[in-house]
């Protein structure tokens, strides 16, 4: 996914959810973390959300 959102010059302007720590780091990496809301959701909650 932050290879995606550094190709999408928009989604810097957007709020971005996180599932985890880990996608919040990465997305960290290219984002401005104030557009991350990191939800830290447990992990089987995670993978309900596509």
């Amino acid at each position: 996914m932050p290879g995606l959102a550094a190709a999408c010059s928009k989604l810097a302007e957007e709020l971005v959810l996180a599932r985890s720590t880990q996608e919040a780091r990465e997305l960290a990496d290219v984002l401005p973390p104030s557009r991350i809301v990191h939800l830290d959701l447990p992990e089987h909650e995670q993978l309900t959300m596509y």
